[in-house]
């Protein structure tokens, strides 16, 4: 799960920005996130690990690391699919 939001923050939000370089505790809006694109991820997390995100549920706890997104992610019931489709 780790792997699958640190390429995508790499590759779509940040272009360019080494994906070594992201953390798992790494404070992603000090780094790089901003408004515009927690929607994105958002976005992206609702479509890869078929969640619904309430709106009040964004909030910096959740998103402020790799391992916080990835701990919401796996309290809201995401990634089971990805982890039973996995080889």
């Amino acid at each position: 799960m780790h792997q699958i939001l640190r390429r995508f923050i790499a590759h779509e939000l940040v272009p360019g920005f080494p994906e070594d370089q992201i953390g798992l505790d790494d404070p992603l809006f000090e780094l790089i996130l901003d408004s515009a694109s927690v929607m994105a991820l958002v976005a992206f997390m609702e479509q890869e690990f078929q969640l619904q995100i309430p709106d009040t549920d964004i909030v910096p706890a959740h998103f402020n690391t790799l391992r916080c997104l990835s701990g919401y992610i796996a309290s809201r019931g995401g990634g089971r699919q990805q982890a039973a489709s996995a080889p």
